[in-house]
């Protein structure tokens, strides 16, 4: 799960040139770091898509 994190926050941070607010990497992973590193980057993903989207308006898709 901390490589579809990791994957998730750089990808993004790609796209977006948002810098991501994570936790620091612990020499020693454990399961509970793990689901928080997931946690957080599904947080970040969902604020970088809002923000895309604002930022690529395109019409007709949101107009009936």
């Amino acid at each position: 799960m901390v490589h579809i994190a990791g994957s998730l926050f750089e990808r993004f941070s790609q796209i977006s040139g948002i810098a991501p607010v994570k936790s620091v990497v612990p020499k020693t992973i454990t399961k509970e770091f793990a689901i928080e590193w997931l946690n957080q980057s599904f947080d970040y993903v969902i604020q970088v898509l809002g923000q895309l989207f604002l930022s690529f308006p395109t019409p007709g898709l949101l107009t009936p």
